[in-house]
């Protein structure tokens, strides 16, 4: 004896299935937006970091990149452009990116930078031999292997400015980052930023 075989009415099965699928096209929203100017594509969040958050005073940690940006001044204080410094991980390679803004009061020519020890720039001068020294808070001039690191020098332009991006191979605790320039001899500091 077999069971009885029903039959669905001809609209009931073919029903369901299409509002199955209704429901799943609808979950399927990107929820994005066309834009109405040629050729741009909209902003997609993908939840690393929040939108319109900053990621310039530090992004992923461990393993990741961990990256700064912090300002350059001068003795007097002021604010004369932006140094950003990112390290991969805990790693030893840290790279760097000086930008010095236009109208700044550093005068065209080539400068000298130098890691230091010390994670302070404090602007006011101490003495040093008879002679005002800036900056002599962030220490002695990192040196590694009996040698200070090698770092290109940076030119500012006529209008002030000057851009410089570099990889050193530094441990994590380098403190910060003078620009500095021979003055009859002697270096002198004219910039500083805070590394770490």
């Amino acid at each position: 004896m077999s069971a009885p075989i029903r039959v669905l009415p001809r609209s009931l099965g073919v029903t369901v299935p299409l509002a199955a699928l209704a429901l799943a096209v609808a979950g399927c929203s990107t929820q994005q937006y066309a834009s109405d100017i040629p050729g741009t594509t909209p902003p997609v969040w993908t939840g690393s970091t929040s939108p319109g958050s900053e990621a310039d005073h530090s992004s992923e940690e461990g393993g990741a990149e961990v990256g700064h940006v912090v300002e350059l001044i001068t003795a007097d204080g002021a604010s004369i452009g932006t140094v950003q410094s990112t390290r991969e991980g805990t790693g030893d390679v840290l790279d760097v990116d000086v930008a010095v803004e236009a109208g700044s009061t550093l005068e065209p020519g080539t400068y000298d930078l130098t890691f230091h020890t010390g994670a302070v720039c404090e602007p006011s001068a101490a003495a040093v031999n008879d002679a005002q020294f800036p900056f002599q808070s962030a220490g002695d001039e990192l040196v590694i292997d009996g040698a200070a690191v090698p770092i290109a020098p940076l030119v500012i332009a006529a209008d002030g400015s000057g851009a410089l991006a570099f990889s050193a191979d530094v441990p994590p605790e380098t403190g910060s980052l003078i620009i500095s320039r021979q003055d009859a001899g002697a270096q002198e500091r004219q910039a500083c930023a805070v590394l770490s």
